[in-house]
């Protein structure tokens, strides 16, 4: 089963990560990323957070240091410091965090990508067959 949890709402946009749960277990890749991330490049993490902050009030960045197009609908938040957080639009003012990663050379992993895209069939799919479970706490 697909599910959602909110990270984050502003005035303008929703951040959600989605994952599965199987078993009885949740798997969400964002917050997999996140203890990687405060494990191996702890500076660069509240750096990304102020990227989602302004994202939730105003929009994705529209520079391409901040956030750019990838392929099929897929886009990334990025630091300097090497972290890059995948996402997709969902109707709606919804941003919807996929898998992350840290950066180790000058070309993106295409893999990341794939599990992506492969990430956003999967809730689309969910979410038109009603699968889709929001596990946000209330």
């Amino acid at each position: 089963m697909i599910v959602a949890y909110e990270i984050n709402r502003g005035a303008r946009f929703r951040l959600i990560a989605i994952g599965r749960q199987e078993h009885g277990k949740i798997h969400l890749p964002y917050f997999e990323f996140q203890q990687e991330a405060l494990r191996r490049a702890a500076k660069e993490w509240p750096k990304l957070l102020r990227i989602l902050d302004y994202v939730v009030e105003t929009g994705a960045p529209k520079s391409a240091e901040k956030s750019k197009q990838l392929r099929e609908g897929i886009f990334e938040f990025r630091t300097k410091g090497g972290l890059q957080l995948l996402w997709f639009y969902d109707e709606g003012s919804v941003v919807i965090c996929v898998n992350g990663y840290i950066k180790q050379g000058q070309k993106i992993p295409s893999q990341q990508i794939d599990q992506a895209i492969q990430w956003k069939n999967r809730y689309f799919e969910a979410k038109q067959t009603r699968k889709l479970k929001d596990i946000t706490p209330k």
